[in-house]
């Protein structure tokens, strides 16, 4: 465990996949910000703000919590909300076409860390 630099010499820098984190620490992590997100919007509310989108024909902007942990900025134009599946396992979720990528994609609305309508 290294818990200074001091005195070392390096000969490359130092980058993100040279240092690894212990997996309890980022589950707890993990599980922090799903507990904050559920306080600040509850799922009840992400759905009735994604239906309103969905009936107004508006975008949404999300920040969204990626399987490996990483947040990601997203804008969504909503299809339709409601249970679906991934390898025989329903989950509730929000088919949308994502802007980022450029195609249609389904996210866990346990995921979306925040949203609001952009328009």
């Amino acid at each position: 465990r290294c818990t200074s630099f001091e005195g070392i010499s390096l000969k490359k820098p130092i980058r993100k996949g040279h240092i690894f984190t212990d997996w309890r620490i980022v589950r707890f992590l993990t599980r922090f910000q799903y507990k904050i997100a559920e306080k600040e919007m509850p799922v009840d509310e992400k759905i009735k703000i994604i239906d309103q989108a969905i009936k107004d024909n508006k975008r949404l902007e999300i920040v969204y919590l990626k399987p490996n942990d990483e947040k990601s900025r997203r804008v969504i134009r909503p299809i339709e909300v409601g249970e679906q599946n991934f390898q025989g396992k329903p989950f509730l979720g929000v088919k949308a076409y994502c802007e980022k990528r450029d195609e249609e994609r389904v996210f866990r609305i346990d995921r979306i860390l925040q949203m609001k309508i952009v328009g």
